[in-house]
């Protein structure tokens, strides 16, 4: 275990590493914060962003999903420091456990990806449409696609960071001015530690705002009657400008080509848009800019047929041009780069074709429908899977077939598992209705947990773990037996997991009764042993006994 003065240390070292790098409009959008949405609306228009109602309404959305996702991180924190007793090393001992098991980066990686998805592609046909309202966009180029998702995981990263720093300095200082853990507590349930809400809202203002900006520049570069961007400057009369962004006003480039900006620091950039991540913190805070096409009107001249063939050509040498550059970027980095780091990048697909492909050759999976799906919800599986695999190596090639269908009740997934002749078959089915949004998804959890029924979970991702547990227990089952029959009793008889319940009940000196099983983990896992262990390691509070649940069933399916 990290000493907590150590970690702070270290979250402090990270964090400056990662926000040298990342985009810094995190401060740039204090005055969008404080104003009402019909004002928001307002002036979201005024300074010549699309679809400025619905654009309010997807900040809104983000904020709430990024909230939930940081009140559950507040809620493990509060579980662990009153798991202490009163007693300052246990409570270190806690947190820093809770700290190693949070998975927040993962959760907001999840949300902002999916919002990403969603936005981009609707966005670029509305700025297209600025340029040329007979064309559209629905396919992304790769490079767009592989952005996001690479953003997407640098966001969720940084929160990581950033909201550990803040638990740990915390820690520190509550400890340094000699206050106790209770007076600590109160604190924190009251609030008086940090704004949720605020932080939600400036992460979702600054990503969907982020999403036009991306979605305009995919329109620019696959529209084919623009050959030409002018970089605008906007918001003179409101804030104090720039000069150097003055000056760039009417600066017109080829559109494939970036912008050339002189920095205040006397430094030269070159930007493809107004706040592109590459620019450097002072050029990107409280940047008003826009950009737009330049359209020649020679080729909106031509039949549509033509100009649609046109986009086509691009996209198809985009996408050539972008796969050759990740090769050669791939062959440079040879042994340097773990291969789960390039694939975390390419996990999302345009399209369910293209996701059918990646589940078979990175799952193992023989068999999905996932072409007759939507795809947010079938990368939203693929996603969760991965991580999923990498936790649970030993899956891989293990799960049959990948089965989204239109009901399953109350489930939003089930783990499968049948006998045919001397053959075992198994499927993860998975309910269409709850996996299209994330938010119902989220609040199917919400439900599940305050009616007393589950444990808490991390959206898609912890409702495909406590699946995942089934599958793990299912191939660990056989490998235990030499016979088919055999194998088919103990997996009926739960022989497996009801070895880990009685242990880890015993571990904590608590009866293996049902009235106790509820108390502890929920109705759901007082139905049977295996929905004890799957209901306990895919939860994220982290009690004693889920904890130690947690380690039977890592050691004994690692065995």
């Amino acid at each position: 275990m990290i000493d907590m003065a150590d970690k702070s240390k270290y979250y402090q070292m990270v964090a400056e590493a990662i926000i040298a790098h990342a985009d810094p409009i995190y401060d740039a959008i204090d005055r969008y914060l404080t104003k009402a949405d019909e004002d928001l609306e307002d002036e979201l228009k005024e300074e010549g962003y699309a679809e400025p109602k619905d654009t309010v309404s997807e900040i809104n959305s983000l904020e709430e999903e990024i909230a939930d996702i940081l009140h559950s991180q507040t809620t493990a924190l509060v579980t662990a420091l009153k798991a202490a007793d009163g007693d300052w090393d246990a409570a270190q001992e806690n947190v820093s456990d809770m700290i190693d098991e949070d998975d927040i980066a993962e959760q907001v990686t999840e949300a902002a990806n999916a919002m990403y998805e969603l936005n981009i592609p609707k966005l670029a046909t509305v700025y297209m449409q600025e340029s040329d309202g007979e064309l559209v966009v629905d396919t992304l180029r790769q490079r767009t696609s592989e952005w996001f998702a690479s953003w997407s995981e640098q966001l969720g990263n940084l929160m990581k960071v950033n909201t550990h720093k803040q638990i740990t300095d915390l820690i520190q200082e509550t400890i340094a001015n000699g206050d106790d853990i209770a007076t600590l507590t109160r604190k924190i349930m009251d609030g008086g530690w940090r704004t949720e809400y605020y932080q939600a809202k400036r992460v979702a203002v600054t990503e969907v705002l982020r999403a036009h900006s991306v979605a305009k520049e995919e329109a620019i570069q696959q529209s084919p009657v623009v050959d030409m961007k002018e970089w605008r400057h906007t918001g003179v009369h409101k804030i104090k400008p720039r000069p150097n962004h003055v000056a760039m006003d009417g600066q017109m480039v080829p559109k494939d080509q970036p912008f050339e900006m002189q920095g205040k620091d006397g430094g030269t950039y070159y930007p493809m848009f107004p706040r592109d991540p590459n620019l450097p913190a002072g050029e990107s805070i409280n940047c008003h800019c826009i950009h737009r096409g330049i359209v020649n009107q020679e080729t909106l001249g031509l039949s549509i047929d033509e100009r649609k063939k046109m986009q086509q050509a691009f996209i198809d040498n985009d996408d050539g041009s972008w796969e050759k550059e990740q090769s050669e970027k791939e062959k440079a980095k040879a042994g340097i780069v773990p291969y789960e780091a390039t694939q975390s990048r390419s996990v999302s697909q345009a399209n369910t074709k293209a996701a059918d492909k990646w589940a078979k050759t990175h799952l193992g999976v023989k068999k999905t429908n996932y072409t007759k799906q939507d795809i947010k919800a079938v990368n939203r599986v693929n996603r969760a899977m991965q991580r999923l695999y990498k936790e649970y190596p030993q899956l891989n090639g293990f799960i049959d077939e990948i089965r989204f269908v239109d009901n399953l009740g109350t489930d939003a997934a089930r783990a499968a598992i049948s006998k045919k002749g001397s053959e075992i078959k198994t499927v993860l089915k998975i309910s269409s209705s709850h996996f299209a949004d994330q938010k119902v998804i989220n609040n199917l959890i919400k439900s599940q947990v305050e009616e007393g029924n589950w444990t808490p979970k991390s959206g898609a991702y912890g409702i495909l773990k406590h699946e995942m547990v089934h599958m793990v227990t299912y191939k660990k089952t056989i490998s235990m037996y030499d016979n088919l029959d055999d194998t088919w009793k103990a997996i009926d008889g739960d022989v497996f997991c009801k070895s880990i319940m009685e242990d880890a009940m015993n571990a904590c000196n608590l009866k293996v009764d049902r009235s106790i099983i509820k108390q502890k983990l929920g109705i759901y896992a007082a139905k049977r042993p295996d929905e004890f262990v799957a209901e306990a390691v895919s939860s994220t509070k982290n009690t004693k006994l889920e904890k130690t649940v947690k380690k039977l069933f890592k050691e004994r399916t690692s065995e």
